[in-house]
């Protein structure tokens, strides 16, 4: 394999690929400091391949299909007095959302419109959500948590007690949420607030330093007057449980907590599953509320094999939370289908034809491989060998497949390529200089 050129351009998923193939293996030579050519050549073989059995340190790609999810029929606007609360919809639709903003005429999407159903239901209900990266999975459970705590602040005034407990598993997720919850509490004037607390979390701020009156940044506040919403890990829970300097956020907040969020419920498998879910009853026990009285709601991207597992997922959430199955449900998010016309009489393309949605799309090999995309991944070999047919290379036509260069239409499916590295598997040789299977140039 020759050696990355660093002033050739690079353009599409699959040269940057073949680069990033290319400059880590060079990586791992520059590191190694091997000076025999022999082995040199060796290594570069091994692990610039694309097969893991023979070494490969960054694997062929991953093609898979990226359809839009699909949508209720219904706008947000519709959604006002209805599913949500009204000052929810004028929150998340305010101009002060900024990148947070939904537009009154958008629409959600329908397994988004489904949890809502089930987690504004007069009888309490747990939802587990499962589906694709981008779907809008936070929506899911914020917008009715904001609902719930938007009907209580109504007759009640501002909040104070914890009523919702987000766990993240990593600070990060944490921090990710700061401006979102910005952004749609802020509307309210204070009367719905929320904190983070994490390792990161100071004890004291000064007055010039503090946030707006939507967040509580501090932990002397957290303790004292406690807001609806805490974002936190579940180390920090783990504290506040057994701390006796965070007593006063527990003691604040008796009685009041009726809803918690696990995300990347995955991440829950083995002991750490057996852990959360005692963890869960002890704060149960701590903030004097019973399964039965909180909404549980657990979201994945990565929960599920392709075939129905609703019943999996409903033990899942069941034996996580304590609460009864019947009252847990599960909301899968779905990918539009792609429309395609009746195949032509041919796969083949021209090198003209792939500027051509229609022409593209009647391809009976590119049929093939959409609807593949559209069940799951589809390695880069695979993918290959299914528009052969096409006569045009397989890069070419799958870029011709998710272009949006029609500004009449969407693409015909979108793509999205996952690339794989691996740590460096090891190098492994016979010290018998008479061993058979040693390459030639091996000898010292």
């Amino acid at each position: 394999m020759a050696e990355a050129d660093p002033l050739r351009p690079v353009t599409g998923p699959f040269a940057t690929n073949r680069l990033i193939r290319e400059r880590v293996v060079e990586a791992v030579l520059g590191q190694s400091a091997l000076n025999h050519p022999g082995l040199v050549t060796e290594i570069r073989r091994q692990f610039g391949s694309v097969q893991v059995g023979s070494g490969a340190l960054v694997r062929e790609p991953v093609i898979e299909g990226a359809a839009p999810f699909v949508t209720s029929g219904r706008t947000f606007a519709d959604c006002a007095g209805t599913l949500l609360h009204p000052e929810v919809i004028r929150a998340i639709s305010a101009d002060s959302a900024g990148d947070y903003r939904f537009p009154p005429d958008a629409q959600p999407y329908l397994h988004q419109v489904e949890a809502w159903e089930h987690l504004t239901a007069a009888e309490r209900r747990s939802v587990l959500v499962t589906s694709g990266t981008g779907s809008g999975k936070t929506e899911c459970f914020l917008m009715p948590l904001l609902h719930d705590l938007a009907a209580e602040a109504e007759t009640s005034g501002r909040l104070s007690g914890v009523r919702a407990l987000a766990l993240y598993p990593l600070n990060a997720l944490i921090a990710s949420q700061e401006e979102r919850l910005k952004a749609w509490t802020a509307p309210f004037g204070g009367r719905i607030r929320f904190g983070l607390y994490n390792g990161m979390t100071p004890e004291n701020l000064r007055a010039q330093n503090k946030p707006g009156v939507e967040q509580v940044a501090d932990r002397t506040t957290l303790r004292s007057d406690p807001p609806p919403i805490l974002v936190t890990n579940v180390t920090m829970l783990e504290y506040m449980t057994v701390r006796r300097i965070d007593r006063p956020l527990i003691e604040n907040s008796r009685g009041k907590l009726r809803w918690i969020i696990l995300d990347e419920a995955h991440s829950y498998v083995g002991s750490a599953a057996a852990e959360i879910a005692l963890l869960i009853r002890r704060v149960l026990l701590a903030f004097g509320v019973t399964p039965d009285e909180v909404r549980f709601v657990a979201t994945s991207a990565t929960i599920g094999d392709g075939r129905d597992v609703t019943p999996e997922l409903r033990h899942f959430l069941r034996d996580l939370s304590g609460v009864e199955e019947r009252r847990v449900r599960v909301v899968v998010g779905r990918r539009e289908t792609v429309d395609l016309p009746p195949p032509s009489s041919t796969s083949v393309l021209t090198e003209a034809m792939l500027a051509d949605r229609d022409a593209v799309s009647a391809s009976r090999a590119v049929q093939a491989f959409v609807r593949a995309a559209e069940e799951g991944g589809v390695l880069l070999e695979r993918a290959e060998a299914m528009l052969r047919p096409t006569a045009q290379p397989a890069e070419a036509v799958m870029e011709a497949i998710a272009a949006d260069t029609d500004s009449q239409r969407p693409p015909l499916l979108p793509l999205r390529v996952h690339s794989f590295l691996r740590a460096v598997p090891g190098l492994w040789s016979c010290l018998n200089t008479d061993c058979a299977a040693a390459p030639a140039d091996w000898a010292l």
